[in-house]
């Protein structure tokens, strides 16, 4: 039985004649819990239609963003059509004076040698990387060591520290130089802790294997480029003509089949960018 006593505002609720079980409700404290679940109420709602006002303004950023990127991305593929062709034309006119690409190129010297003959190029890369003190030329080497550890790292630092001293003693770094070179291919292509070593047949065979991957773009041209001056400088020489006459080769260099009163600063250099250009393989 519930009996409503109105003078404090209570609703009792008799579950049997002692009224020590009986179950007061006091009505002014449902009314606050009624607006309290109601001002809840009000505030989920309020809350979930502001979430999906937001939501809503996301996607329109959201589609606002993707149809930038499509924009910028078909901008890229066109700029990328008249781009590389350029570029390819010119490194490969570069690689036919003996000139490898190292990873610090600069493109705008490299494009105004496409139309030059191989003196032309001889001359004006040697000038580049001559400037200021062999500038450039050192900027390639301090890329070479960050990417160098171990004891490869520091024989790389003491090149760099020996032609920072003198110039001139460029001929004592030149086998250390295609020492380097070996290693740093192996490295690239993850053969360092196998029995492999950058030899003729090794080479082709991931120069083929790069082409049939058709990478696109400026990997593409560099790997191309790198494996072609590799090809030249690791493939066989004959050591015949004698100290004096051999070509500039590893084999010839690093078996003492080369004079190094015939070795050049231009040598030095594109030894150097081969380094450069070799790590990035792979």
């Amino acid at each position: 039985m519930v009996d409503k006593e109105d003078k404090d505002n209570t609703i009792r609720i008799k579950v049997n004649a002692d009224s020590s079980s009986d179950i007061v409700i006091n009505t002014e404290h449902m009314q606050k819990v009624a607006k309290s679940i109601e001002m809840i109420n009000r505030s989920f709602s309020d809350i979930a239609g502001a979430a999906l006002e937001n939501i809503n303004l996301n996607l329109q950023q959201l589609d606002e963003i993707a149809q930038n990127f499509h924009d910028r991305l078909e901008a890229m593929t066109v700029s990328a059509r008249e781009y590389y062709p350029s570029l390819q034309a010119a490194v490969a006119n570069v690689n036919s004076a003996g000139w490898p690409i190292g990873v610090n190129f600069d493109h705008d010297v490299i494009i105004s040698c496409s139309n030059l003959e191989s003196p032309e190029i001889n001359k004006r890369l040697t000038e580049f990387y001559t400037k200021n003190n062999y500038n450039e030329l050192f900027q390639e080497l301090d890329l070479i060591i960050e990417n160098m550890s171990g004891g490869y790292r520091e024989q790389i630092k003491s090149v760099k520290a020996i032609l920072k001293n003198n110039i001139n003693d460029f001929t004592a770094v030149m086998p250390t130089l295609y020492s380097l070179i070996d290693y740093s291919y192996n490295l690239a292509l993850g053969r360092n802790q196998t029995a492999s070593y950058a030899r003729i047949g090794l080479i082709r065979a991931d120069a083929k294997k790069s082409e049939e991957d058709n990478l696109i773009g400026l990997y593409e041209i560099l790997a191309t480029s790198t494996y072609k001056i590799l090809l030249e400088h690791f493939s066989y020489h004959s050591f015949e003509p004698g100290v004096d006459e051999t070509d500039f080769s590893r084999g010839t260099v690093m078996h003492g089949r080369y004079n190094p009163d015939r070795m050049s600063k231009q040598q030095l250099i594109q030894i150097v960018l081969l380094l450069s250009a070799v790590q990035v393989l792979g």
